[in-house]
């Protein structure tokens, strides 16, 4: 088992008492210790929103969709634990409707799908924009905090225009609900919503092609979206910092926020809770610790020190992976219990515990 530990040189930081270097303190609020997926493991639940093109030049694609909507809901369903489909169809401004909020009911989303009818519409630009933000905002997209993972798939023959919405106010929709922008057009084109594909790590797919070939790329595309990082950074310092989880790993955002605690001591005593009181003046902690209680999970978090003389790694590996065992809110504050695995009273093979002077490596600084 590896332990939570002090690195050699933030010891002797401390030993040397050193002013030229700051030991930043981190708190990492729910998600896994290396930053991928969602509470409890890999990414087992999928929101999925159809947002549909229904002009008379999008006949022909319908046709297509309603070909392949069955088989897609088998295979998605038999990837995911929980999937969840939901509809919106559009044409201009004005005419944009959610035809169907999320479900997991796969046959009522066949159904919407199947009775979408091509009609109206020009050669000119579509409400694809506002569709976009329209779905984003008003259907009931699981919480970030849930690792679920969230695509909007656009189908549409057109650009859109900015009349009745931007791409900058779509790609804040999507950025709001944490969710993948995929594409599908009749020429492989990105049109004008390349900024929303390439944004949010998402992809064009090209309708104009065999049933089976299309089928095949949708399920290509939905499963190489990289799993969400459902986690709060925050960083004990009086600005936001980019700090990787792992020596060589990508950049997490710390964001400046204010929080005490006390690690935990070196003792026989046996499980030991400490405090934790953070910030809550703009409500985000709050906001994200009720995300997290609300999947029914154990509220984790991870405590990892560095020290701005070497920035490029934390300086604890593995982190303090602590437990939130209770919580209690102000308009200023949000302060909690946290525990860790109470390794002292387990015992090796029903024989002998794990005591501090038995097993020194079991000193947690």
């Amino acid at each position: 088992m590896s332990r939570s530990t002090y690195s050699q040189e933030i010891k002797e930081a401390y030993a040397q008492a050193n002013s030229s270097v700051v030991v930043y303190d981190t708190l990492q609020l729910g998600g896994n210790a290396d930053g991928t997926g969602g509470i409890g493991g890999g990414i087992s639940a999928l929101d999925m929103a159809f947002v549909v093109d229904d002009t008379g030049s999008m006949s022909s694609f319908l046709v297509t969709v309603k070909d392949i909507v069955t088989q897609l809901v088998t295979d998605l369903q038999e990837t995911y634990e929980t999937v969840r489909f939901g509809l919106v169809r559009f044409k201009d401004e004005g005419d944009t409707t959610v035809e169907l909020d999320f479900t997991t009911n796969g046959s009522a989303f066949i159904a919407a799908v199947d009775a979408l009818s091509a009609s109206g519409g020009g050669d000119g630009p579509e409400n694809g924009f506002g569709a976009t933000v329209l779905g984003c905002g008003s259907m009931n997209w699981s919480p970030s905090a849930t690792g679920t993972q969230k695509i909007a798939y656009l189908f549409t023959d057109q650009t859109s225009h900015e009349r009745g919405a931007t791409e900058a106010q779509a790609l804040a929709s999507l950025d709001a609900q944490d969710t993948v922008f995929l594409l599908s057009t009749d020429d492989g084109s990105e049109k004008n919503y390349g900024g929303l594909v390439s944004a949010t790590g998402g992809s064009t797919i090209d309708y104009a092609q065999d049933d089976q070939d299309v089928l095949d790329d949708i399920l290509d595309a939905v499963g190489g979206v990289a799993p969400p990082d459902s986690a709060f950074y925050i960083i004990r310092a009086t600005k936001a910092y980019d700090l990787p989880l792992v020596l060589g790993g990508g950049l997490k955002t710390f964001e400046p926020v204010g929080f005490s605690m006390t690690l935990p001591g070196q003792n026989d005593q046996g499980i030991q809770d400490i405090g934790i009181a953070v910030d809550n003046v703009d409500g985000r902690v709050l906001e994200v610790i009720q995300d997290l209680a609300a999947t029914g999970q154990p509220v984790d978090v991870y405590y990892r020190p560095y020290m701005s003389s070497d920035l490029t790694q934390p300086q604890m590996v593995p982190p303090l992976k602590l437990t939130l065992s209770g919580v209690k809110v102000t308009d200023t504050q949000v302060s909690a219990r946290a525990s860790f695995a109470d390794i002292v009273n387990m015992k090796f093979l029903n024989r002998e515990k794990y005591s501090a002077a038995r097993f020194p490596s079991l000193n947690n600084t």
